[in-house]
């Protein structure tokens, strides 16, 4: 009653409406959050704790007694059928070219050379049917006609997901943005590589007089089960800097957080982790061959293997490799995955030193 009262009789008309529509928009929400989802118990359990969702709470999670890797992104594998469509694919769509091919013939191909920016490391393989959906959603890239683009990576051979359309995300939820302001809006488009499964969503601008900047790879999206713990993993151990928490609904029924290594989201690419509502990913429901495999660089390749796969904060941590020489990653690099949060996921860890020996070899 009191709330009643003070919304329509004592509040100024501005405040009850923004009071008005943070609480419709908070409704909305946990509506559409399942019950049975893998977060057990809604909202807060799905997306964080109730501080994370204040403007004042910090963007890195907690890492108290918890071992933090020092490591830097430099690719992710994506096997493909043809490496070299591929890579013919991502240039026409995006501009992408290879900037190197290694010993083994697996090429490399981005926006500027590996260690400077994020690449893709296009390597031969047959697709199974799981195909990288499980774990590897796909790519974002900015570009400055997403349209466009789409047009030239159809001619290049690409299938069209979803041609290019206007998209309005409503306000994120890390950092707390103004539900009642309008949201940013883009042109989006998606096309998929036949000859490796792998979607790349195109992203230019979509407000008239809008810079779209340079073309980059803006973020690599993977799949998982507990957006929570896989957060809390990345942040945590991994020492990553959570940026951004976004929902996609209405446009996707998904939830996101974007992560990277940099002080702000635009100065490297973003590690993108998606809970997909309705999918039990991360549960033990993978199909076999649906690994994905992200490479780090580290200054210190047993540093980085001992602090994620001991104490009491490693995370279900699997050694699938010991330190040394591992096939297709460097003579000095060891490769784990965390069972219990990011499942699916292998991470690659190469010495920093041996990674600049095989870039100019």
């Amino acid at each position: 009653v009191c709330f009643v009262f003070f919304m329509f009789v004592l509040a100024p008309r501005p405040l009850c409406a923004k009071i008005m529509a943070r609480f419709i928009f908070g409704c909305s929400l946990l509506a559409r959050v399942p019950s049975a989802n893998g977060f057990k118990g809604g909202w807060l359990k799905a997306g964080g704790s109730a501080s994370s969702l204040s403007q004042s709470a910090p963007l890195r999670a907690r890492t108290s007694s918890v071992t933090m890797v020092a490591a830097s992104l430099l690719h992710v594998a994506v096997p493909s059928t043809d490496p070299q469509v591929s890579a013919a694919i991502y240039g026409a769509a995006a501009g992408m070219t290879v900037q190197r091919t290694d010993a083994a013939g697996n090429l490399f191909v981005g926006f500027g050379a590996e260690g400077e920016c994020f690449t893709l490391k296009l390597t031969a393989g047959a697709l199974s049917d799981a195909n990288l959906d499980d774990a590897l959603l796909g790519v974002t890239v900015n570009v400055a006609d997403a349209a466009a683009a789409v047009d030239a990576a159809k001619a290049a051979g690409a299938e069209v997901v979803q041609e290019a359309k206007n998209m309005t995300l409503i306000a994120s939820i890390v950092p707390d943005e103004d539900p009642t302001k309008p949201g940013p809006w883009s042109m989006r488009a998606t096309v998929r590589d036949p000859h490796s499964g792998l979607d790349l969503e195109l992203v230019s601008p979509g407000s008239e007089g809008e810079s779209s900047g340079a073309a980059r790879l803006s973020a690599v999206s993977f799949r998982v089960g507990d957006l929570n713990a896989a957060t809390d993993f990345a942040t945590g151990p991994l020492g990553m800097t959570l940026h951004r928490k976004r929902s996609w609904v209405p446009n996707k029924a998904a939830l996101s957080t974007f992560l990277n290594y940099a002080g702000s989201e635009s100065e490297a690419t973003l590690v993108e982790l998606r809970y997909v509502y309705g999918k039990a990913y991360g549960r033990g429901k993978f199909r076999p061959g649906s690994e994905a495999l992200l490479v780090l660089s580290t200054p210190d390749v047993g540093a980085a293997v001992e602090g994620l796969s001991g104490g009491a904060d490693h995370a279900g941590v699997v050694v699938h490799a010991e330190r040394g020489a591992v096939d297709g990653i460097g003579g000095d690099a060891a490769v784990l995955e965390s069972k219990d949060a990011l499942p699916r996921l292998r991470l690659g860890f190469v010495d920093e030193l041996d990674f600049t020996m095989q870039t100019i070899a």
